[in-house]
């Protein structure tokens, strides 16, 4: 096959699979002799200790108000770019781009662990409070056992505004600033940084929390259960493993594997092991990272896929120029890819998630900021899937006031 009918060749997708490596075995171990020392700046640290207990502050009660935190999220961003910077500029002195890589995942594990901790500190002074007023006998011990019980509900939606909302400060600084300075001192191969050190599901304590669903991904459960998207997630694979051989999909874990793998991991903020349920067991690497991801990972090379308007505007040109049995192929194709759409979405009816994934996915897009500010994001989405009534929702906004 030449190279202008690959380009033309829907399956033949650049980088199908794209795997990571980092070393960090040019890295000394600190006094346990397990973990890798860091010392953050401390400019950088305060300014993420003053934000986020601010923020927590701020959005840690049932209406939160538009506050102007604009000089604390410059100050942030300045700390930031400076701290990365001098890392990455190490490159030239005393560090390689693997140790580089590795060793910034430090902004991002202080930042998670310092927000955790201080909500976490706030639910142990109201859970204080509230015993003291019980041993009294205070007539505010109602109103402190509500605030208690309202953010253990709200946890995970605090943490993933406050994360989301810090996060958003980084991400900012490493396009419009970081980008260059990674592409010249680090080059192509560590471009996947910047996204894993903002990935969004690192904002909640779970990977299924209604929060982290609703406003990054879809609503595929109301009850927001790990078996619901296992179980989902297999179908998927299976499906389009079956109506498109000619590209892998490896599934996320793999049921046949029966080996047992001895582990030693500091798992301090719980993320390895919250998603052994999806990946399986993760293994020891004490001084080898690493990571492979295949096409059906890639959300852009799935929608360049199934761009189907696309392909199809393309037909005519593409009999003109490679002949009619390459064009009846290509229409073939399409075809195929158009009834696997259409195998997915029969998929999701019957498991009763497509109706809630589209309007968990679209609703932001147009509903009215203010709408959303009164009334819960699941009633919405549940609302706009036809699970609920007008009165339901009618119902949840007098119950907020």
């Amino acid at each position: 096959m030449n190279s202008a009918e690959q380009i033309h060749n829907i399956f033949e997708i650049v980088d199908k699979d794209r795997s990571i490596q980092l070393s960090i075995d040019s890295l000394s171990r600190g006094i346990d002799n397990y973990h890798i020392d860091i010392r953050l700046s401390k400019k950088f640290s305060s300014n993420v200790k003053k934000l986020a207990t601010l923020l927590i502050s701020q959005v840690s009660v049932p209406k939160p108000k538009n506050w102007d935190n604009s000089e604390l999220f410059e100050k942030l961003r300045s700390s930031y770019l400076d701290l990365m910077t001098v890392l990455i500029h190490r490159v030239k002195t005393d560090l390689n781009s693997d140790a580089i890589c590795f060793l910034q995942f430090a902004t991002t594990k202080y930042i998670l662990q310092f927000v955790r901790n201080q909500l976490d500190n706030e639910i142990r002074k109201v859970k204080s409070r509230l015993s003291e007023n019980r041993n009294r006998g205070s007539s505010e011990a109602l109103a402190t056992d509500q605030r208690m019980f309202w953010l253990k509900k709200n946890y995970d939606a605090i943490l993933y505004n406050v994360n989301k909302q810090i996060f958003s400060q980084l991400q900012r600084v490493e396009e419009r600033q970081l980008s260059v300075i990674r592409d010249q001192f680090l080059g192509e191969d560590y471009k996947f940084a910047a996204d894993a050190l903002i990935n969004p599901l690192l904002y909640t304590s779970e990977l299924s929390a209604l929060p982290l669903l609703l406003n990054e991904y879809s609503m595929w459960s109301w009850s927001g259960e790990d078996i619901d998207f296992i179980d989902l997630n297999k179908k998927v694979e299976s499906l389009f493993s079956k109506r498109i051989r000619e590209l892998e999909i490896p599934p996320l874990r793999n049921e046949d594997e029966q080996r047992t793998v001895i582990t030693e991991i500091h798992d301090e903020l719980g993320g390895l092991f919250l998603a052994q349920p999806f990946l399986g067991q993760a293994e020891d690497t004490k001084t080898i990272l690493t990571e492979s991801f295949n096409w059906f990972e890639h959300p852009a090379l799935v929608e360049s896929l199934f761009s189907l308007r696309r392909h199809s505007e393309k037909l005519s040109a593409y009999r003109k120029e490679f002949g009619f049995k390459k064009w009846w192929q290509k229409r073939g194709d399409i075809k195929r890819l158009t009834k696997t759409l259409k195998a997915f979405s029969r998929l999701l009816k019957s498991k009763k998630v497509l109706a809630q994934c589209l309007a968990s996915h679209y609703m932001h897009r147009s509903l009215n900021p203010t709408i959303m500010e009164h009334v819960d994001l699941k009633i919405i989405c549940q609302f706009l899937s036809g699970n609920i009534t007008v009165a339901k929702v009618q119902e949840s906004i007098l119950g907020g006031h």
